[in-house]
């Protein structure tokens, strides 16, 4: 998580019952961390169509095509981090 959030700083921490997304940096290049305090229950995350990049707590990435509807995304205990993919902005 450090050699992602680097020295952004956090802009806003939305809590929806177990489900926590933290944003971190200014909404032409944001980064999203995305976790539940207990199971796994899908989360909406405000992105416009484009490209993301979905990044594991292992480090392991992909790149995900965002459509009209926003970004869903499964919140786990495990943090998951979304941020645009390169060339991209949200």
């Amino acid at each position: 998580m450090t050699s992602l959030v680097g020295d952004l700083t956090p802009a806003e921490l939305r809590i929806d019952g177990d489900t926590y997304v933290l944003q971190f940096g200014e909404e032409k290049a944001p980064l999203f961390a995305v976790w539940r305090s207990e199971g796994a229950q899908s989360a909406e995350i405000p992105w416009t169509k484009g490209l993301c990049r979905i990044i594991e707590r292992d480090g392991e990435s992909r790149t995900v095509e965002v459509g009209e509807s926003g970004l869903e995304i499964e919140a786990s205990e495990k943090p998951r981090y979304i941020r645009p993919a390169a060339g991209s902005a949200t």
